[in-house]
């Protein structure tokens, strides 16, 4: 059994960003947690505020994901909804998917594979401007 020093070890925290198309795909390693939420909140608020309409989570080697996590999908969730898009999260296993499961967001996101995403996703004409009541991702805290 390992431990949680041994556990945070494993996957060093790291994101890359890719488009498919028009399709922000966001690949997440490690713990998403209080310290690293932000990192992820910045990167998907770029990719809202540059018009993109859905986007996409890939957690395969995601190891850990607590509430700070979740509060960063939330947002990105009702702003892509906003626009007629959606949410897709890739390889969610494990652990990840049961945090999803247990507080049933398996009915808010969409979970596929990589190769189950839209061919083309199309960008909306231009950003759109977000505040709070929008899920503004530059000022929500996490």
């Amino acid at each position: 059994m390992s431990s949680q020093s041994e556990r945070s070890t494993e996957l060093e925290f790291a994101l890359s960003y890719e488009l498919r198309g028009a399709l922000p795909i966001i690949r997440v390693c490690g713990e998403l947690d209080i310290p690293t939420a932000p990192q992820l909140k910045s990167m998907v608020g770029d990719a809202l505020n540059n018009g993109a309409r859905s986007i996409a989570f890939d957690f395969s080697r995601l190891g850990f994901i607590d509430s700070c996590g979740l509060a960063v999908l939330m947002p990105a969730q009702k702003r892509v909804v906003q626009r007629g898009g959606q949410v897709y999260i890739l390889g969610a296993y494990g652990h990840t998917r049961r945090v999803f499961s247990l507080i049933n967001l398996g009915r808010i996101f969409r979970f596929c594979s990589e190769a189950e995403l839209p061919a083309e996703e199309p960008a909306e004409s231009a950003p759109a401007a977000a505040d709070d009541a929008t899920g503004d991702l530059s000022a929500a805290p996490v």
